[in-house]
């Protein structure tokens, strides 16, 4: 039974998202995954760069699933994620035991809307982060040496003038 409430959901999901969907959408439709919760979020510094670069911050996460849950809530998000153009993707990698995908697109604002999506699935750990950023972050996102070996992923920008900088690394040895 468990199984079929799971697929309704997986259908629920795609079936909303049967068109291309803007990043604030797809947070949106991320957010009501199963098993994944929006979390409340401080509007400044969270995130670890300058704030005046960000705003808007969303975060939702799923923590410690088990095998099976992860599975489920992976291909949700994923069922997800199929709904955003990859033109929007600006760096980002996969291998199935880990995976980070950052998107961006250029806002009414003349800023950018940015989507960052992290999986772990050695540890059960999903991250999905929208927020509003500055092109200057949006370029040092781009431009961030991503390292992936087996269930190991990091991502390290570097901010220009030394300033803070958002790192995503996953089960990296400490």
């Amino acid at each position: 039974m468990k199984k079929y409430v799971i697929a309704l959901a997986i259908l629920a999901v795609a079936s909303v998202c049967s068109r291309a969907l803007t990043l604030k959408e797809a947070f949106a439709a991320l957010s009501e995954v199963p098993n994944i919760s929006v979390v409340e979020s401080s509007p400044s510094g969270l995130v670890g760069l300058p704030a005046d670069s960000v705003g808007n911050i969303e975060i939702a996460v799923a923590n410690n699933l088990d095998a099976a849950r992860i599975k489920a809530t992976g291909d949700a998000v994923y069922a997800v994620l199929d709904k955003v153009p990859l033109v929007n993707m600006i760096n980002g990698a996969n291998n199935n035991l880990v995976a980070a995908f950052l998107y961006a697109t250029p806002n009414a604002e003349g800023r950018y809307d940015f989507l960052v999506v992290s999986m772990d699935g050695f540890g059960g750990d999903i991250a999905v982060i929208f927020m509003t950023i500055t092109e200057s972050i949006k370029t040092m996102f781009q431009t961030a040496p991503l390292t992936m070996k087996g269930d190991m992923l990091t991502l390290m920008p570097v901010a220009t003038g030394g300033g803070p900088s958002f790192n995503i690394m996953l089960n990296t040895p400490d």
